[in-house]
């Protein structure tokens, strides 16, 4: 395990060593992406805008667009587009037109990471041991946290049980949940491997990152990185019968552990989630609702993007019921439908589709394990029954267009291991 590490870390100076001055920068400030996503969400944005306007700026030079042939950008292409369709034609384009135009910054980070920084290899599997130091940097920091503030955060109400640190806001089970996802599936691989030492590493990675993303009180991402080990084992193992119940019998006895810490732990992950999804006065249904009620109201492009904070209170005052307004409708399929109507949302279910086929496709062709499921993370970021962030926002899509972007990156390399 340390002499495939150093290996890694070899081969990726060596390569980079070799690149011109301004590129061999650029590919050391995309390895910074962990660190620097520890800090906020200004210094996140920069460097994902950056890496953008540096790979548009290549392709100028080299005159090479060849990349936008393919059909995943094509796709994003048609979301984007209709997006500035349904801004032009809301009630607000000055705000819709220029929240349209920023988003695109995101899967250009995708199309940098695949058709630019996976030529070379070594620098992509090396991010993703960056990942890992990040992801147990983060666990360090939550563990400060937790012995500083053991009181207020093992209280039951409110949200006393979210970690916030480093961020200083309730989001650091994001940086698990999203940015980190590719780290799950490579501790489904290590458990799966026939290499005992990376068996018994993978073992204390998955039951650190369960831990502590469970520990943060943050339902969602920790069901993201708990399913996504799970079908990862599952994908790997379904001909290895007795292996498979250990290692998800395993995985249940973790996840038990971990939400068994406090009362409201165990409250949150039980009665509260159910409750969350099946009660009337569930405040998740009733914003759904609402969502889609907006978008009966222009049901073609919607109510423009990005908009639906500034229109829910006005639009919905003729509602035969009290609707729930908030920033975004925390979903992403309900939010492309109240924002961009069926035009938008169908060119978004086609991208989502795009990138999850083009991701497996990729990750077959390579060797190794994680090749063949890098998949799964395109598939559980954008998996519909669940509840999610602002389908154009910056902080969240900044964590969870990353994450993609490593795993498009290494199924596009040769070696996926």
């Amino acid at each position: 395990m340390t002499k495939e590490t150093a290996s890694i870390f070899t081969s990726a100076w060596s390569d980079i060593s070799q690149l011109h001055s301004i590129e061999k920068w650029l590919m050391i400030f995309w390895l910074s992406g962990p660190f620097l996503f520890l800090i906020e969400r200004s210094v996140a944005d920069f460097w994902i805008s950056t890496l953008g306007i540096a790979f548009l700026g290549r392709c100028a030079i080299k005159r090479d667009w060849s990349w936008m042939s393919l059909f995943w950008p094509k796709a994003v292409l048609a979301f984007w587009v209709t997006m500035f369709l349904s801004a032009v034609t809301s009630a607000l384009p000055q705000i819709a037109i220029v929240e349209s135009a920023i988003w695109i910054r995101f899967p250009l980070l995708v199309a940098a990471t695949v058709f630019w920084i996976a030529q070379t290899p070594s620098i992509v599997r090396l991010m993703l041991i960056f990942v890992g130091v990040g992801l147990a940097i983060l666990s360090i920091i939550l563990c400060v946290e937790i012995y500083t503030t053991f009181e207020q955060w093992a209280g039951a109400g409110g949200m006393s049980s979210r970690l916030t640190w480093p961020y200083g806001d309730p989001v650091p089970g994001n940086y698990f949940g999203k940015f980190g996802l590719v780290a799950a599936l490579w501790i489904a691989c290590a458990v799966s491997s026939q290499n005992m030492i990376k068996i018994y590493f993978g073992i204390v990675a998955g039951i650190g990152m369960v831990m502590f993303v469970v520990l943060t009180g943050e339902r969602v991402n920790s069901l993201l990185v708990i399913c996504t080990i799970f079908l990862g084992i599952i994908l790997l193992n379904y001909n290895r019968k007795k292996f498979l119940f250990v290692a998800l019998s395993s995985v249940f006895a973790i996840v038990f552990f971990a939400i068994t810490r406090t009362e409201f732990l165990l409250y949150k992950f039980t009665t509260s989630l159910i409750l969350g999804v099946t009660s009337p006065s569930s405040g998740y249904l009733h914003i759904w609702k609402t969502g889609i009620e907006i978008f009966w109201q222009d049901p073609l492009t919607g109510i423009g993007t990005s908009l639906f904070r500034y229109l829910c209170a006005p639009i919905s005052v003729n509602f035969n019921f009290v609707a729930r307004c908030d920033n975004h409708p925390h979903q992403y399929y309900v939010q492309a439908l109240a924002e961009t109507g069926v035009i938008g949302t169908t060119t978004f279910i086609i991208m989502v589709a795009a990138i999850c086929y083009a991701t497996y496709r990729n990750g077959h062709r390579a060797s190794g394990l994680l090749g063949r499921i890098l998949w799964v993370v395109p598939f559980a970021l954008f998996f519909p029954l669940q509840a999610h962030a602002d389908l154009f926002g910056q902080w969240v899509n900044a964590m969870t267009w990353s994450s993609i972007a490593l795993a498009m990156g290494l199924s596009a390399t040769t070696h996926s291991k």
